[in-house]
Formats: structure tokens, C-alpha cells, sequence
């Protein structure tokens, strides 16, 4: 089974706010999907490399213009905290894991992001962190696929409708994971 996972976070190196996530079976079938947000305001915003203070809320116009009504404009589950975002995300790959026990599937779900540094691989070690039993192996990048398909990963790609907003993690989330079994099928990726 395959996890395809997004995350938002409080600047490019900042912690986690919001995830998403689409579990699919070898077949590319969806078996389940999830999204949980907290407040931006409870999360760690990402150090400052430029001016030697940390960021905060309000220094970030594309969170602030883009990104954080992308992730309003969904129907999450809300969490109270990034600790608690961290631990939903743990209760649902345990999940995957025990659907993946009873269907006689391998015991490791294959996680699945698209271009997952840093954002999606620091959520994940904060995950491993505090639930030292989750095992993120193997992570697959959808980035990675596409360069070695001979597909520039920077390109835009077209969205389905249940795929839009972006920045809106299960929407993403949806359109990483239909790329990824596309390309496992070997069926054509379309760019815009």
C-alpha cells in the first residue's frame, strides 16, 4: 500500500500546520484520505537566514496570500497543536500498517511525497522523534520519478478538479499520488 503525503509548514523550514493524505492500494485505488490542520500561530515559523531574527507570522505574504486560505478552503479535522498534527499523522500510517497486516501486504507502507525536502522529511523525523516505533522507509519522491522518466519535475502538471485548491495538502496530496500510479503504470503525465 502507498501513503502520499503533503504537508504545509510556517516557511519553507518551519514545522508543519497542516497535512494531508491519500492511502492506495498496489492498484492505485483509494482505500482512504485524511487532512488536519492546526493553527499557523501554534507552529514553529522557520529561522530567518537573512536578517539574524526568526520569522514570523505576518513577514510571510504567500502563507499569509496563498497558502493558509488554500488550507482553509478544505474540510479538515482540526488538531490543537503541531504535536498533535504529529501524532494524527502517526495514528493514520499505523492504520495503513494493520490494513496492509490483514490484506497479507508487506508490513511497511510505502510512503509517497512529492519533492519531500525539507518540508515533508522534517515533519517525518519529528514524527519518528516522538513515536519512535514509525518507520518512514522507503519514502519515495514523485520529483525524482518524473527526472527519471526524462520529465522536467519544475513543470507545472495539470490538476482534476477534486485536485484543486493547491498548497491545500490533500489536494495535493490527490494529484501526487495520481502522477506517482501513472507513473508506475507507465501511462503519460500531462503538463500544462
Amino acid at each position: 500500500m502507498y501513503l502520499t503525503f503533503d504537508v504545509e509548514t510556517n516557511g519553507l523550514h518551519g514545522e508543519a500546520f497542516a497535512f494531508g493524505y491519500v492511502l492506495t492500494d498496489r492498484k492505485g485505488n483509494t482505500v482512504k484520505e485524511g487532512f488536519f490542520a492546526c493553527s499557523l500561530r501554534t507552529s514553529e515559523p522557520q529561522p530567518s537566514f537573512h536578517h539574524n531574527r526568526t520569522k514570523t507570522w505576518d513577514d510571510d505574504d504567500f502563507l499569509e496570500e496563498v497558502v493558509v486560505p488554500a488550507v482553509k478552503s478544505g474540510n479538515f479535522e482540526r488538531c490543537y497543536s503541531p504535536e498533535d498534527l504529529r501524532l494524527k499523522f502517526f495514528n493514520h500510517w499505523y492504520y495503513a500498517v494493520e490494513i496492509a497486516r490483514k490484506q497479507d501486504e508487506p508490513e511497511s507502507i510505502i510512503l509517497v511525497s512529492d519533492v519531500p525536502w525539507p518540508c515533508e522529511a522534517r515533519f517525518l523525523l519529528e514524527v519518528h522523534q516522538e513515536n519512535p516505533s514509525f518507520m518512514c522507509y522507503p519514502l519515495l519522491d514523485v520529483a525524482s520519478m518524473l527526472q527519471a522518466r526524462g520529465i522536467d519535475p519544475t513543470l507545472t502538471f495539470d490538476r482534476m478538479p477534486h485536485e484543486l485548491p493547491s498548497h491545500n495538502p490533500l489536494n495535493d496530496s490527490r494529484q501526487s499520488s495520481r502522477i506517482f500510479h501513472s507513473l508506475m503504470k507507465g501511462e503519460p503525465i500531462w503538463t500544462k
